[in-house]
């Protein structure tokens, strides 16, 4: 899933992408890797059910401040724990 983000609170714009896989998926290079411009923000955390979620912020083309940079690595671990 992806989503574009307006504006984060703190004038950051992009889109925030989430991949869920199931348990028992090989787990190898996140989805997006090498693929994300300068200034993006990942995080990786694994589900309560087994699987896997992997998360992407990245920055709107022109801008380098990811949205909701600073709380992916947070988001990700709680997702995880619901999941």
């Amino acid at each position: 899933m992806a989503l574009a983000v307006g504006d984060d609170g703190t004038g950051a714009r992009g889109t925030v992408s989430v991949v869920v896989t199931r348990p028992g998926t090989a787990l190898g290079a996140p989805p997006w890797e090498g693929a994300l411009s300068p200034g993006s923000t990942t995080a990786q955390a694994r589900t309560h059910s087994g699987g896997n979620v992997f998360i992407a912020s990245e920055p709107m083309k022109g801008t380098n401040r990811a949205p909701f940079a600073g709380q992916v690595t947070a988001v990700a671990q709680r997702l995880g724990a619901k999941l």
